[in-house]
C-alpha cells in the first residue's frame, strides 16, 4: 500500500505539478483501492529555490517545525487541518503558503518521535517543547548534526524502554537563490 502511495505521490505531482492536485488524485485512487480499510498520512510540498516559497498539504501528518534563521522556532500549522489520504472521495486539499529565507528549516517527523516512550511511560512530545527544542539542537550544527543530535535525545529519554513505532526525521535547509545572489544566468551555466 505505501508503495502505490509513493508511486502515486511522485506520478502525479510530475504530472499536474500541484500539491493540492497531487493530493485529490492520490487519495481518490488510493481509496479506491482500499475500501476504506486503510489510510496514509502525508506532508506533500513543494519548494520554489529561486523565491523560497514553500508551497504543502498537510493530509494528516503531524505538524512540521519551523525554525527561521532569525530566531524564532513553531509548528507549521494547516488552516483548516486537512484529511488523510484515502479518508474520502474528492477532497477538497487546499495547500498553504509560506515564504523561506536563506537558513531558515522545516523539521518533519514521524508520530513515533513525539510518542516515543520512557520507563515511566511518559512520552517523549509531552515532556520536550518540540519547536524549541528543535531550534536549540540546531543552533550551529549542520541539518545532518541536528537530526543526529535530536535522535540522541530520544535515545537518552527513552532509555532501556522499547520503542514501538519508527523514528523517521527529516531536516530541510533553505539556503537562498545562489544563482540570484552571485548573478549568474541558469541559462548560460
Amino acid at each position: 500500500f505505501m508503495v502505490l502511495a509513493k508511486t502515486l505521490l511522485k506520478d502525479n505531482l510530475i504530472m499536474t505539478g500541484s500539491v493540492e492536485s497531487t493530493m485529490r488524485h492520490t487519495s481518490n485512487v488510493l481509496l479506491e483501492n482500499c475500501r476504506g480499510e486503510l489510510f496514509v498520512t502525508c506532508f506533500l510540498a513543494m519548494l520554489d529555490l529561486t523565491t523560497g516559497e514553500l508551497r504543502y498539504v498537510n493530509a494528516g501528518h503531524n505538524p512540521p517545525v519551523i525554525i527561521r534563521a532569525d530566531g524564532g522556532g513553531a509548528f507549521l500549522k494547516d488552516d483548516p487541518v486537512q484529511l488523510v489520504l484515502a479518508g474520502w472521495q474528492n477532497n477538497p486539499y487546499r495547500d498553504s503558503r509560506i515564504k523561506l529565507q536563506p537558513g531558515d528549516s522545516i523539521f518533519l517527523y514521524t508520530d513515533g518521535v513525539t510518542e516515543a516512550r520512557n520507563e515511566a511511560g511518559e512520552f517523549f512530545g509531552e515532556k520536550r517543547e518540540l519547536p524549541g527544542f528543535v531550534k536549540e539542537a540546531s543552533e550551529e550544527r549542520s541539518a545532518s548534526e541536528c537530526l543526529k543530535a535530536v535522535g540522541d535525545e530520544i535515545r537518552e529519554f527513552r532509555g532501556p524502554a522499547e520503542q514501538f513505532d519508527d523514528l523517521t526525521m527529516l531536516m530541510l535547509r533553505y539556503r537562498g537563490n545562489k544563482l540570484a545572489q552571485t548573478g549568474n544566468d541558469p541559462a548560460q551555466t
